[in-house]
């Protein structure tokens, strides 16, 4: 079994159609769909769903009979008829008594619905994983353009110190003062682009696509919340109970089968030098001195048990983290109207006051700098507070398990 899966994940791969199927520039529906669809792990439990099926198969034969032949030389007197030679054949077909054979294919039947729901968790595991790096992705192109901009406004405000200095107003020292700050400005460009490139990459490997740097083509801004469908259960609550429905129907299973085995036998034996036969017909049951296979049954009960918690403790797990990132995000859409009501507003203000103050003398060019830099810097932190409430935005989606629908 380990090495089909190694077969099946070295396949999918080596295989260039993912990469072919999804753009440089994406959106979050597009890698949505992809994560729905295309992803490597999707197709993986998408494969144990056949093999599911192949063991209901199994599941559904019945036992094969057994058909045995003897020939035996009979040398000396008082033999089988008197005869030299005697011949005989048995055949015994098992017995699936006490419904074995349905709770049989009934475990397989859920079993199935089991790896179909699987199916349905992964696609939503994966969903989520790169609804996160698609928002991490987008605040890091941001961030770029942030710091890009405020390099560009440092450009704009060395061509505002040479004129002065050119009128004898300004002193070298402040031509230092925008060339060092230019500098380092520069290298939190090159750090910025360097994040980026790793985000595009995480966002690569989480939809296992090799050779791929997408671009992100959001806006980083709050969602807009997507209506529950409260009669859909969230796909680990609904694993989690159909787990519960296999564990109970492989207790079923262990309990029918603690029947002792049956056969019927059907045999034909005769003689050769004289002829001479007999036909017999009889059954064969199985004495359960030794094992009564308790311990199976006992096994399966409390598996079954185990997966009952387990069911109980997803249905609590969900309502937790529901109720945890219901709250979460109404802080942060308080923190980030606050942020905007307070700060966001008067950066303009701020940064055009400066300019006017040193060009008519009124302030220094650490005053003119420290502007420009908390403009900047004001930018950076409404789009950390952005991204950080979609990400929350998402998680929420994904705990109520309609993040897909944003597919749709």
């Amino acid at each position: 079994m380990k090495r089909s899966l190694y077969l099946i994940l070295a396949a999918l791969a080596a295989t260039p159609a993912g990469a072919a199927t999804l753009a440089e520039t994406v959106d979050l529906r597009t890698v949505l769909r992809f994560a729905r669809d295309a992803s490597i792990p999707v197709l993986v439990e998408q494969s144990n769903v056949q093999v599911a099926i192949a063991e209901r198969s199994e599941a559904r034969a019945l036992p094969n009979p057994t058909l045995s032949y003897n020939r035996q030389h009979q040398p000396g007197r008082l033999t089988n008829f008197d005869s030299d030679r005697a011949q005989d054949w048995t055949f015994e077909q098992p017995l699936l008594l006490g419904g074995q054979r349905k709770a049989r294919m009934q475990a397989a039947s859920a079993a199935i619905d089991a790896a179909s729901a699987r199916v349905t968790l992964t696609r939503h595991a994966v969903a989520a994983d790169v609804a996160s790096a698609y928002v991490e992705l987008l605040l890091a192109q941001e961030r770029v353009a942030a710091l890009k901009a405020g390099l560009d406004e440092l450009t704009g405000l060395r061509d505002v110190v040479e004129g002065r200095r050119a009128g004898g107003l300004a002193s070298d020292y402040d031509v230092l003062r925008v060339d060092v700050e230019e500098s380092s400005w520069r290298a939190r460009v090159a750090e910025a682009e360097s994040t980026l490139v790793e985000k595009q990459t995480a966002l690569a490997l989480t939809l296992g696509v090799a050779n791929w740097r997408p671009r992100a083509s959001g806006r980083l801004e709050p969602l807009v919340s997507q209506a529950p469908d409260a009669s859909t259960p969230h796909p680990g609550i609904d694993l989690a109970r159909r787990e519960e429905s296999v564990a109970a129907a492989l207790a079923n299973v262990a309990k029918r089968e603690r029947m002792p085995a049956v056969s019927v036998n059907v045999s034909r034996f005769w003689t050769s030098s004289p002829y001479g036969g007999t036909t017999s017909i009889g059954l064969a049951v199985e004495m359960p001195i030794f094992d009564r296979r308790q311990g199976a049954f006992d096994k399966a009960a409390a598996q079954a048990g185990t997966a009952s918690l387990e069911r109980e403790l997803a249905e609590a797990k969900f309502a937790a983290e529901i109720d945890s990132y219901t709250r979460l995000v109404a802080q942060r859409t308080l923190g980030l109207e606050d942020f905007q009501r307070r700060a966001t507003t008067r950066s303009p203000h701020l940064n055009r006051m400066a300019k006017d103050a040193y060009r008519a003398g009124k302030s220094s060019i650490a005053e003119l700098l420290d502007a420009t830099r908390s403009s900047v810097e004001l930018t950076l932190a409404e789009q950390e507070l952005i991204a950080v409430l979609m990400d929350s935005q998402l998680k929420l989606e994904s705990a109520k398990g309609n993040l897909l629908r944003r597919t749709l």
